[in-house]
């Protein structure tokens, strides 16, 4: 249940809360851990990072990205959303749970390792295809030469960003100018816990996601597909057992 509290002299915004509802009962933690795969190619015994790309090719390929980059922020306002003054941006989202590492009952909270995706166009940032460059990726502080989402963690109590070996995020823009931003961080949330029928209890608890300062009528939020949270079945933790998870799309009022 989600209560109202309004307050003299303050402005009421609606804006989109997103729910991941994570029910847990008991059980066993491991942990997923993805290898990657590094592919060398070789000719003419000569160690390349490319597949057959000649290096005059990749000097032209490189000054084409260079040329391109300098056109698209020289004159890109970061202040301002992509569309403003016009319909909302829709902006998508879907999570990879890679651990649940702690519930806690006595302090009525729980910490998860997870990567988080959004996706949005910014038809500021698109290129012609004359340019022979299909997207881009950037490592994270891109994001401070163009507009990012204001995304928070309603519940959360506590969190940090991984950065080993690098700050863990990325951005890829495509040239029709889909953007998607990932991060990979550890966070715990706050979950009110009902103790009464401890410890044969059942819980939910939720992963709250919404825009920190935009409203409904600016951004709009919305899981990427139906199943956009990965991994949960995946999980286990001491003691506990997950008996499933739900994603919601919720409007609901703030006060600011």
């Amino acid at each position: 249940m989600l209560a109202v509290f309004h307050m003299d002299n303050t402005m009421l915004l609606q804006q989109m809360r997103i729910y991941l509802l994570v029910i847990f009962i008991i059980s066993n933690v491991f942990f997923i851990i993805s290898k990657g795969q590094l592919l060398n190619f070789h000719s003419n015994n000569q160690h390349v990072t490319t597949s057959n790309i000649s290096l005059a090719r990749t000097s032209t390929y490189y000054e084409n990205a260079s040329a391109l980059l300098t056109d698209l922020l020289s004159d890109y306002d970061m202040r301002l959303r992509p569309g403003f003054g016009g319909d909302a941006l829709l902006l998508m989202l879907d999570v990879i749970i890679d651990s649940i590492d702690a519930i806690s009952e006595v302090n009525m909270d729980y910490t998860i390792t997870m990567y988080l995706h959004q996706y949005w166009r910014d038809k500021r940032l698109s290129w012609s295809r004359h340019f022979h460059i299909d997207d881009m990726t950037f490592s994270g502080d891109f994001s401070q030469h163009i507009w990012v989402p204001d995304t928070f963690l309603a519940n959360d109590k506590q969190s940090f960003l991984h950065e080993v070996t690098e700050e863990n995020k990325v951005i890829r823009i495509e040239h029709n100018g889909q953007i998607t931003y990932g991060m990979r961080f550890t966070t715990t949330l706050a979950c009110h816990m009902n103790l009464k029928n401890y410890p044969l209890d059942n819980q939910n608890c939720t992963l709250e996601i919404e825009s920190y300062g935009y409203t409904t009528s600016e951004v709009l939020m919305r899981w990427n597909h139906p199943n956009a949270v990965y991994g949960v079945e995946k999980t286990n933790v001491p003691q506990f057992q997950i008996l499933g998870y739900q994603t919601l799309n919720r409007i609901v009022r703030t006060a600011t």
